[in-house]
């Protein structure tokens, strides 16, 4: 029984189908049946004399299907015949490009266009792909032995024909069995090509990575680890240890014993105390208790007298998660059901307990671990001298992760503090300790290799240092945020920012201001770049990655009232955003579209703001797709003050559609009244592996159709890595500029969809090529979808003349009968130009089709 069944009209003129035919691993022969149609030119070609053969190639292209069985002919005039898909097409997942038909008689043969098939991933890929070769396998050999059956009974023929004295020569019966023999070993050695049941072993997974760059079949394994790699969404996938081994003694850490999130502390006001004299650490009070999967209170851990007992020289403080103990046992190796609170070492008189807070800060940070110190004598902060002191001049240890490893240890006495407000690192090149004033980075230091320990607040007199709790209650202080996830609102900082795992595509701290047009609205100063007069100066780049972050540290004043934002150079820009901080006033601004420069549109929406003139400020502008976000953040003290705001689905309504506007374009500092040094600006985005970015105007932005019905989001649903960079009204200059900006992403491929509003040419094609392969970068340039007045037409012969490479036939896909002579199929438009959701629906099922 078929599962599903596709019509398709296989014509001389083209391949008309709904959709892509879909498999999923796994699917057995005839679980997908194909019912087709064989035309010419729109007539049925008879299928009386020929023979039909299926072709193709796996998904990876390293098998090949020539497969001639599963046909019924329905009616051979009128060129209908159904065809039963055979597994071994659904053995790899993904897209295949090579499938075809062919028809043969005694004049040779003709082949059909291809057909677009799209084999899905099964749930488990190790066990489904190891199955579907096993399926493979099982149904090349049913038809090997159908093959020797008739073999064989050839052969009986011959035994037969001899004994009766009627029988082949030997030049017969050597020409038939070379036929069925052929014709079993192509069918075997195509099916099974590429499958290994021997798998490669390699060094490590680089060396997989160098031989393989592109992926093969088979089991790989590296021999450092022991692990088998498979290749699995374009990428070599770790799937476990390939032939398991004994678990070594002590080899299993604690975070293969916690459960994954969970981490364990201590909290106790005052903080604890070690006695090594009385041979046990003590809780000064009665308020303390432990946090493993809740919170366990004094009542709950039976401590006698708040005191617990070394049970040993050196060992590990322990929450017993069966008894709900603390203990401080001896040796090195805690059981299973403990998760660990610290370390001790009575020989040495040093102890150490996992404080309170616990948040992983970069990548040298392992998830879920505390950042632990430890000292002889608790650090002291000096709110005097404005330093962290070590009071006895004893080694300062460091321990990362809840198997306490020692990153090493470090003499200091003092460190002082240039900033009232800021975090405390290790850095792990050379174990030091450093600050970072709030909203900077450490100098001369790589942010990668600082781990966070701590923070500072001399104008609240509010600590915090792992594992030392000196406030009252031990936790981080308020005025300080630490970031958690990227576009987290209201606890994000310029440093916490750039811990992200972003791609910055541009910064400057206004030494050069060369880029910049219109600079004579103010004057470049030794600490920045400052706004003394009205106007509006603008960046010679162009930006519309639709997730993005644009960061200016300022300077304001008490008559400061300065503009951020994006416009087109020169002038008009269909979508500009601007915000502007209005100091004599009090107030942060959002503004509607902003499309002339020479004006300040109407407000959309504010917030109070009554900044501390003494201070810096962080100005960040967000980009979220539709959203718009600003937020000022105070150098000093950390206050936020934020206004954003969230387009509505009001489609034939650009003011609402993009609310506040499209934040695309050139970045643009505006001078509105008063004075204001910009110190430096930065903009950042979302860091992907491989990205796939989608360039175009308007209709791939997506106007006047929702988020998540372009055809961008759609492609995006198989694949993560697609980003969009689309902008209204736009040309091929500006698709040229934008990329340029945004090469920083380092895209794989770019997908490119420019000419509704003119502006090509074959020069300006020439120009784009160039640009992309210069990047070693995939281009694929499509065809521009139908327009209401036939011009798709001209635009797209000079694509194709201009244009050899692969390009997606939108032009097909929005035309009546798909046919892009008969004009736009208006039932797919929302208005002229741009596409509804149906629309969107048709490209996107043209990018697996072309």
């Amino acid at each position: 029984m078929a599962i599903r069944t596709y019509k398709v009209t296989l014509d001389s003129k083209n391949v008309i189908a709904p959709e892509p035919v879909y498999l999923r691993q796994g699917d057995k022969t005839g679980a997908v049946v194909i019912d087709a149609t064989l035309m010419d030119n729109g007539a049925p070609v008879s299928l009386n004399g020929l023979t039909p053969m299926f072709k193709a190639n796996t998904a990876d292209g390293q098998a090949v299907i020539a497969d001639n069985n599963g046909f019924s002919i329905t009616n051979p005039s009128g060129g209908e015949l159904t065809y039963q898909v055979p597994n071994a097409l659904a053995a790899v997942a993904g897209k295949i490009t090579t499938a075809y038909f062919s028809f043969s008689d005694a004049s040779g043969a003709e082949s059909t266009f291809d057909v677009a098939f799209i084999v899905k991933k099964a749930v488990d890929i190790t066990q489904e792909q190891a199955s579907d070769y096993v399926a493979i396998i099982d149904g090349t050999m049913r038809t090997l032995q159908q093959k020797v059956d008739a073999m064989n009974n050839s052969i009986q023929t011959v035994v037969n024909a001899y004994n009766q004295g009627a029988f082949y020569n030997r030049e017969q019966t050597d020409s038939k069995d070379a036929v069925t023999l052929s014709s079993a070993n192509v069918y075997t050695d195509s099916s099974l090509k590429g499958i290994s049941s021997v798998p490669e072993t390699f060094a490590n997974l680089a060396a997989i990575q160098i031989k393989y760059p592109n992926g093969a079949n088979g089991v790989m394994v590296a021999a450092d680890n022991g692990h088998k790699y498979i290749w699995a969404n374009n990428v070599w996938t770790d799937a476990g240890v390939y032939q398991s081994v004994g678990i070594a003694d002590n080899s299993i850490g604690i975070e293969k014993r916690t459960p994954q999130g969970t981490v364990a502390y201590v909290y106790s006001s005052p903080a604890v105390k070690a006695n090594f004299d009385e041979g046990c650490f003590v809780f000064p009070s009665d308020d303390y208790g432990v946090y493993y999967d809740k919170h366990y209170g004094k009542d709950n851990l039976a401590v006698v007298d708040n005191k617990v007992p070394f049970e040993g020289h050196v060992g590990y403080i322990v929450f017993d998660v069966t008894t709900k103990r603390i203990r401080a046992i001896n040796g090195p190796s805690p059981e299973t059901n403990m998760a660990i609170l610290g370390a001790y070492n009575t020989d040495t008189r040093t102890m150490s307990l996992n404080g309170p807070l616990v948040t992983r800060f970069n990548s040298r940070t392992p998830a879920g671990s505390n950042i632990i110190i430890f000292n002889t004598h608790p650090l002291n902060f000096n709110t005097t001298t404005r330093s962290l002191d070590n009071l006895d001049g004893s080694n300062f240890g460091m321990s990362i992760g809840q198997g306490h490893i020692t990153y090493g240890d470090t003499k200091f006495d003092k460190l002082s503090f240039t900033a009232p407000l800021g975090y405390i690192y290790v850095n792990m090149d050379n174990h030091s300790i450093v600050e970072a004033p709030y909203g900077t980075n450490p100098a001369g230091v790589d942010m990668d290799s600082l781990v966070l320990i701590g923070a500072f607040n001399f104008n609240t007199n509010n600590f915090w240092l792992n594992c030392c709790p000196f406030t009252i209650d031990g936790l981080l202080p308020a005025e300080i945020k630490v970031a958690k996830n990227y576009y987290d609102k209201g606890e994000v900082d310029e440093i916490a920012k750039s811990q992200q795992q972003n791609v910055e595509l541009y910064k400057t701290d206004f030494g050069d201001v060369s880029e910049w047009q219109n600079t004579a609205i103010g004057s470049k100063t030794q600490n920045g770049f400052e706004i003394n007069g009205i106007g509006n100066m603008v960046l010679n780049h162009s930006f519309s990655i639709e997730n993005r972050i644009s960061v200016f540290k300022v300077h304001l004043e008490s008559n400061s009232n300065i503009g951020f934002g994006y416009i087109a150079n020169g002038g008009y820009a269909p979508g500009g955003t601007l915000f502007t901080i209005d100091v004599p006033n009090k107030m942060i601004n959002l503004h509607d579209y902003w499309s002339d420069a020479s004006t300040v549109p109407t407000v959309r929406k504010s917030a109070s703001f009554n900044p501390n003139v003494s201070h810096d400020f962080v100005v960040t502008m967000i980009k979220n797709q539709r959203t718009n976000r600003i937020e000022v953040y105070d150098y000093v003290t950390g206050d936020v003050t934020s206004v954003d705001t969230t387009s509505t689905a009001v489609l034939n309504d650009v003011t609402n559609e993009f609310a506040g506007g499209r934040q695309n374009g050139c970045p643009s500092i505006v001078g509105i009244a008063g004075t204001c040094l910009i110190k430096s600006f930065r903009i950042v985005a979302p860091s992907v592996s491989n990205p796939v970015i989608i360039y175009g105007d308007s209709i791939t932005e997506g106007d006047r159709v929702e988020l998540g019905s372009r055809y961008a989001d759609i492609i995006k649903q198989e694949n993560s890595n697609v980003m969009v960079s689309g902008m209204s009204g736009t040309t091929i200059d500006s698709v040229i500029d934008r990329i340029r900006s945004e090469n920083a992403l380092k895209p794989k491929t770019i997908i490119v969809t420019i000419g509704t509003n003119g502006g090509n040419s074959p020069e300006k094609i020439s120009a784009l090529v160039k640009e992309v392969t210069d990047m070693n970068c995939q281009l694929i340039l499509n065809h521009i979808p139908a327009k209401p007045d036939g011009s798709h037409v001209a635009v797209n012969n000079m694509i194709e003349q201009s244009w050899n490479g692969r390009s997606f036939r939108f032009d097909l896909a929005t035309s009546k009968n798909n046919d892009p002579a008969q004009g736009q199929d208006t039932s797919l438009f929302a208005d002229e130009f741009h596409p509804n959701a149906a629309g969107h629906e048709n490209m996107a099922k043209r990018t697996y089709l072309d």
